[in-house]
């Protein structure tokens, strides 16, 4: 069974992005830099001119992208308010982002944190228009309001 060593690429990919952000994700170490907009393209590069290095104790070479963003109203253009005061149900996950990680298998996540406490005519449109305009499928089962308890806790309903 072939391997190879990350050592080299690391040491090349920091000659030319700088020195990466290491971290212990678990079982497996990776190396982060962060991309200007400018270098995506020399980032796909890299994957595909190492696509078929074999197998690596590390993991594969992987290049994702993180986007945050605030939801706007199509009509106005105005960011819909409160956004900003969305409590983060998971500490992992920031509210409203996209997470794309492309290797040989490639993944999309998508959490949206839509800032409605109830469902009127106005947010359920919103909401229709939304799922009708992404560029895949969403399932029903996975769209939920979030509304604290008493207690403190947020507990989920369906829409």
């Amino acid at each position: 069974k072939k391997e190879y060593s990350t050592l080299k690429l690391i040491t090349k990919l920091s000659l030319k992005y700088g020195i990466p952000k290491s971290d212990n994700g678990g079982l497996l170490n990776c190396w982060i830099w962060k991309l200007s907009t400018k270098d995506i393209g020399n980032g796909f590069e890299i994957l595909e001119l190492n696509k078929d290095l074999p197998n690596n104790p590390q993991g594969p070479l992987v290049l994702s992208f993180l986007w945050h963003f605030s939801f706007k109203d199509p009509k106005t253009n105005a960011t819909l308010l409160n956004q900003d005061k969305l409590p983060e149900l998971d500490f992992r996950i920031k509210n409203s982002r996209i997470y794309l990680r492309t290797s040989n298998k490639s993944t999309i996540s998508v959490w949206f944190a839509l800032p409605f406490e109830q469902l009127e005519k106005y947010e359920i449109d919103y909401i229709n228009e939304l799922k009708s305009s992404l560029p895949f499928k969403s399932s029903q089962k996975h769209w939920r309001i979030w509304k604290k308890s008493e207690k403190g806790n947020w507990n989920p309903s369906k829409i």
